[in-house]
């Protein structure tokens, strides 16, 4: 029974196939459809809609043109009986009423949605272009016929459409809403997929070569993989329904429509599977696989299989035949036959005998991709025999064919057990000695790659391999000193870069090449010049030393201060601390003051072996005629200190005090120094890193085409090469990736600061300030040990900004006032008191 209704309709179809209608190229009409034939039809019109109980649910459009605007037809006008209208005799005519008229001419309207022109027709509806006023695209409007009545298949319908709209993928077209008219007949709307679909370029090509045929389906593959996973299945899948819409990136980039949407008995007979012609209810995913091997059938071939009759039999073994007209060394015998293979396996009539799912239908596409990616081997790639198992086992129905074939294949299977258990058994040993003994999986990897090398493993068998002895050596060098480290991320990185120009041979593998360069990138960022910091600190000390032997105090401070920013060390902080105390000595009072205060910041670093810190700064601070006990005194000096942009001696003074708002200044001069400290050391310049630039820059190409240059996906990869770019000295480069990063992550500390000191480094300072006074509020929201206010009171000093260096730390001291009920259970001192001790450096409090 099942075969006989599946040749009926195709006999019915293969009658109908001269006359199947196709959308006209790029969805607009031709020149033929300027005076499209007209039959009476029943039409309801109003502002919000328009709907009919014909056939064609709008009636014909009285111009196909896009570009000119629909006008009425004059009363009178006898066209509906011109040659070749097509008249129902079951409808009934009746004047239509007159749509919304703009400006002299007619706007066709359907809800809310203007109708443009007639995209497309079949037997069951018809789709326009149609423009909203929210959405700026030009859309498309499938309007459903009386054809289709029945309650559950408009149910069945909705949800499809329903099911469709919660997916966003880049080769699914975008459906937008769904429903029914005031005379029940379903509509969906969606995107208006220009580009010519895959029947239109068949009926130019005939046929497409293999590499065309593995872009587009493996497009395919992509999307329905997608909706499968949703539960959304095709069930009317033609190359009418596939897109492809040339861009940028892809010349053919395919855009899958009408998921879920009733099929056209009279288009679709020849793609309908066996079980769909029985019951339409039971399309499902193996419903889908059947009719893409139809449709990939007719692409290699040029006509769709006749499946069910002795002929057809012939017609599936071309592919089969098409193969032995090729060498048997050449790429393409290999890729036909298995080609051959997989479509014979789609177009099962039992559905259990088929792939269980498009993943798996794609994993065997990926064969034929290493077929003719490695085109220097007479071999097939590995698990291709399953498929010419299935294809012998299709050949050969009796048991005599079957015991032969399976003789065949063992006699096969036993010229490469050897080989093939060797390899199982390196790979084993490797995969057990992993972490626990690196040197051992090292070794066995090593053999395993000569294995397989013997045995032409295909190139993503290979890559996979040179990919796990790649991460041995990279496991090897972190476990090692710093010379053997260096070795064996070299030797890491050479088996990466083997990997990729593997996987660089097919579009399968771009997540696999991005973690390559990740990986490649990792391993020199992780490499170091050995004793470069050890020589650089001794360098420094021996000159400071040098220095202080020869009492120039002057350069052993500047010099000392300078490297302790980059370099915690305690005999750098003795230094700096004496030379600017011998400095103090020989000065007057008032001179001698910012050198005694920058000697009482350095003291406290230098350890309790090395302070010898006395009183110094509150005896000159007494000689100066002040009081070095009252905070007021320590106050004002400690403004004046950041007036100077000297925030080492503002340090030390505020440090001395308990107030409130000393103790919030203090907070933040501590962020912008501390990050000096902690952060410095991390900028050495290293010529090793440089090398870590072009695998960076390659991964942030690739990723920029795969998510778009605005993704969040690049945070990572941009981080990695605005800090390679900071350490290797290309203070441009860095400048212009931080700018990015920071938009994409506006909270990352470390980025914002890094930015503002690679602005100064390069002499715009003022650029940094803009960008600081934009970031900073010394209000209540600043967090206490952040180095942005204190970097921009800095810069404030140095580009003698006085007024606004006043007005930020006015409001340090607004917001910083504790409350009456806490300062008269503490102690501090009010407000008033707080304003005082500021104005006496001269500064008149506002507020």
């Amino acid at each position: 029974m099942n075969t006989v209704a599946l040749t009926i309709v195709q006999i019915y179809a293969h009658m109908n196939q001269n006359t199947r209608e196709r959308a006209p190229k790029n969805g607009r009409p031709a020149a033929a459809a300027a005076k499209p034939a007209v039959r009476p039809t029943v039409i309801k019109c109003d502002n919000d809609s328009l709907v009919t109980d014909s056939e064609d649910p709008l009636g014909p459009l009285p111009s196909s043109d896009p570009q000119y605007n629909l006008t009425e037809s004059p009363p009178g006008d006898d066209s509906a009986d011109a040659p070749g209208a097509e008249v129902d005799e079951k409808e009934q005519t009746s004047k239509p009423q007159s749509p919304k008229k703009k400006d002299g001419q007619v706007t066709r309207r359907f809800k809310s949605y203007d109708l443009l022109w007639e995209h497309s027709k079949d037997a069951l509806s018809t789709t326009y272009a149609v423009k909203n006023g929210a959405v700026e695209k030009i859309l498309a409007l499938r309007l459903f016929n009386a054809r289709v009545s029945d309650s559950l298949q408009i149910s069945e319908i909705q949800k499809a459409a329903q099911k469709a709209s919660e997916l966003t993928h880049l080769h699914l077209a975008t459906v937008y809403e769904n429903g029914v008219d005031e005379t029940g007949a379903p509509y969906v709307v969606t995107d208006l997929v220009e580009g010519n679909s895959l029947a239109e370029v068949l009926e130019l090509k005939k046929r497409l070569d293999i590499a065309r045929f593995l872009n587009i389906f493996n497009q395919v593959g992509e999307a329905l993989i997608e909706a499968h996973s949703h539960e959304l299945f095709h069930g009317n899948l033609s190359p009418d329904k596939i897109v492809l819409t040339p861009n940028e990136v892809e010349t053919d980039m395919v855009k899958l429509i009408d998921f879920g949407m009733p099929p056209d008995p009279i288009r679709n007979a020849f793609y309908l599977s066996p079980e769909q012609c029985v019951d339409k209810s039971r399309s499902d995913e193996r419903s889908d696989i059947y009719s893409l091997g139809c449709i990939m059938y007719e692409a290699l071939v040029g006509s769709p299989p006749f499946v069910g009759s002795k002929a057809s039999q012939a017609a599936l073994n071309y592919l089969h035949e098409l193969a032995n007209q090729f060498p048997k060394e050449s790429p393409e015998h290999n890729a036909l036959k298995l080609l051959d293979c997989i479509i014979i396996k789609c177009l099962q009539k039992s559905p259990s005998k088929r792939f269980r799912n498009v993943r798996e239908l794609m994993n065997a596409l990926r064969l034929v991709n290493d077929c003719i990616c490695n085109g220097s081997t007479k071999k097939l790639p590995a698990k291709a025999e399953k498929l010419l198992i299935f294809r012998f086992l299709d050949l050969f129905g009796n048991k005599l064919a079957v015991g032969m074939t399976a003789y065949l294949i063992l006699g096969f299977a036993c010229m490469r057990v050897i080989g093939e258990v060797n390899l199982q058994k390196h790979v084993d040993h490797a995969s057990m000695s992993a972490g626990a003994n690196d040197l051992h999986a090292k070794d066995s990897w090593k053999a395993a790659i000569k294995q397989a090398e013997l045995l032409h493993k295909p190139p993503s068998f290979m890559a996979s391999l040179h990919y796990e002895l790649g991460n041995t050596y990279g496991s090897i060098s972190s476990k090692r000193e710093l010379a053997v480290k260096n070795e064996n991320a070299r030797k890491a990185i050479e088996e990466y870069q083997k990997a990729y120009e593997y996987y660089k041979h097919g579009d399968f593998f771009k997540s696999d090449q991005l973690n390559l360069m990740h990986n490649i990138s990792a391993m020199w960022t992780s490499m170091q010049t050995p004793g470069l910091e050890e020589t650089i600190r001794a360098d420094a000390y021996d000159r400071i030393q040098k220095l202080w032997l020869a009492k120039q105090y002057e350069e052993c401070a500047k010099l000392a201060e300078d490297y302790f920013q980059y370099d915690y060390d305690k005999r750098v902080a003795f230094y700096a601390a004496n030379a600017n105390t011998e400095i103090a000595l020989k000065l007057p009072d008032a001179k001698a003051l910012r050198y005694f205060e920058r000697a009482a910041y350095y003291f406290p670093h230098c350890g309790r072996s090395l302070n010898f810190e006395c009183d110094n700064l509150a005896i000159c601070i007494a000689r100066l005629g002040m009081d070095p006990e009252a905070e007021d005194t320590r106050n004002a000096l400690g403004f004046a200190a950041l007036e100077a942009g000297d925030m080492q001696a503002a340090y030390a003074e505020f440090s001395t005090m308990g107030s409130p708002e000393a103790q919030r200044i203090q907070d933040i001069i501590r962020g912008y120094l501390r990050w000096k400290i902690d952060l410095g050391g991390k900028r050495t310049m290293d010529p090793v890193l440089k090398n870590a630039i072009e695998p960076l820059e390659r991964s942030l190409a690739m990723e920029e085409t795969i998510d778009g240059k605005n993704s969040e996906c690049l945070i990572w990869t941009l981080s990695n090469l605005a800090t390679t770019y900071a350490r290797c000295g290309e203070n441009k480069k860095a400048v212009e990736i931080y700018e990015r990063l920071i938009k994409l992550e506006p909270s990352w500390l470390n980025t914002r600061v890094e930015y503002v000191n690679m602005l100064v480094k390069l002499g715009r300072s003022a650029d940094a300030r803009k960008y600081l006074e934009k970031e900073v509020k010394f209000d209540q929201s600043a967090i206490w040990n952040d180095p942005l206010p204190g970097y921009l009171l800095k810069l404030y000093a140095d580009d003698h900004k006085k007024q606004k260096l006043h007005d930020a730390l006015i409001h340090l001291i607004k917001y910083t006032e504790p409350s009456r009920t806490t300062a008269d259970q503490f102690g501090y001192q009010t407000l008033q008191l707080a304003r005082q001790a500021y104005s006496r450096n001269g500064i008149i409090y506002r507020e």
